[in-house]
């Protein structure tokens, strides 16, 4: 009887591999397109609040109107490690509706903020802080259902990015000009309230591991956490996992991450203004490039997920490889933007191929996070 006890306490969790995983991941399919759609197309909303009459009389230019997306996007992705810790201690469930909640008010409120420091707090502070909140229990929730599926589990829940990437700048352009900025921000907000509902699917999978203890190595830790209570570090440890960052690979992959990403969102963000107002071709329209971008990244998403679980092609190039080559692309997309905006067309296809490779870089952040540290 002890025996089998002890048994199934040391069985390996084992992934359902489908099931409600797949409502699951059509939910973070709808939070990534969400998050990401917004961030991406915040161009169009640039331009609009640039020509806004209300904005305009408390001194809005690109510089102080731009940081509006930058706060977002800044605090969307420095608040997901909050978020992580958060979610580790109150589940993905509950961290993720809390997370909606605040990016709904957000948004909401933004549509009744005309003047930039208002919007700030309203679309900058508290729309990051909600998609952060989102944000990171919906790719953590995927390793709760899959783990021999688990790339092509992310790169169908990454890819929504994509989708929305392709509808949401010209239908935002379209119901600017139709209804106005802030009737638009309206309706962005009725997009975030469906993310309630999305987050209410996160039902955690992996049972939490309990530790056997005798009474000698129960006293002993007592005594341990009675002499640390005052330590700085004990308190912190309980909320952030240090022992992840004792990993050299994981230190470094961190790291070229953070420096990548400091220049991944200049196109969503600027592309628009500065090609509209560059390019010599008067057919120009600049959500149109963001969409390109969107399209091909829905390639870029599926195709390296499910390519990359094959153990032949593991064999070839590593996941991790896989997203240093998206990174090398998509910064030299970055440096041929003024060339090729003389040419609209080539400026096309140049956001085409940006696209995939994009779609690529965001699909494979949780399994080479798993290759790296493992999926516990």
């Amino acid at each position: 009887m002890a025996d089998s006890e002890k048994q199934d306490g040391d069985r390996k969790f084992v992934a359902s591999e489908g099931g409600w995983g797949w409502i699951v991941c059509l939910a973070s399919f709808w939070i990534n397109a969400t998050i990401f759609g917004l961030n991406n197309s915040f161009g169009v909303l640039l331009v609009a609040m640039l020509g806004d009459p209300t904005l305009q009389k408390h001194g809005a230019t690109v510089f102080n109107t731009a940081w509006i997306g930058s706060i977002t996007v800044c605090i969307s992705f420095f608040a997901t490690y909050i978020a992580s810790i958060l979610t580790d201690r109150f589940g993905c469930r509950r961290t993720a509706v809390v997370g909606a909640i605040i990016a709904f008010v957000g948004c909401l409120s933004s549509s009744f903020a005309k003047r930039l420091g208002l919007l700030y707090f309203t679309y900058g502070i508290l729309i990051g802080v909600g998609f952060a909140l989102a944000y990171m229990p919906s790719l953590i929730i995927l390793g709760h259902y899959f783990e021999k599926k688990i790339g092509k589990a992310n790169g169908f829940a990454t890819c929504g990015s994509g989708v929305s990437t392709v509808l949401l700048p010209p239908f935002l352009r379209f119901l600017i000009n139709s209804f106005g900025l802030w009737y638009t921000l309206k309706f962005i907000a009725g997009l975030t309230f469906l993310l309630i509902p999305c987050a209410l699917t996160f039902r955690s999978q992996r049972p939490k591991v309990k530790r056997k203890q005798n009474n000698s190595s129960v006293e002993d830790e007592t005594s341990t956490n009675a002499r640390c209570s005052s330590s700085c570090r004990s308190w912190l440890g309980r909320y952030i996992n240090f022992g992840i960052w004792k990993n050299k690979n994981y230190r470094i992959w961190c790291s070229g991450v953070l420096i990548g990403l400091l220049g991944y969102f200049v196109p969503f963000t600027h592309l628009i203004k500065y090609v509209e107002e560059v390019s010599p071709d008067p057919h120009t329209n600049g959500p149109i490039l963001i969409s390109c971008i969107g399209l091909s990244s829905i390639v870029g998403g599926i195709a390296p997920g499910y390519i990359s679980d094959k153990p032949a092609v593991k064999r070839v190039m590593t996941r991790i490889e896989f997203q240093q080559l998206s990174f090398i692309v998509i910064g030299t997309f970055n440096f041929l933007v003024p060339t090729l905006v003389l040419s609209f067309p080539a400026l096309v296809v140049a956001t085409l191929i940006m696209g995939i490779f994009d779609g690529c870089f965001v699909c494979m952040m949780v399994p080479v996070a798993i290759d790296i540290l493992g999926p516990e």
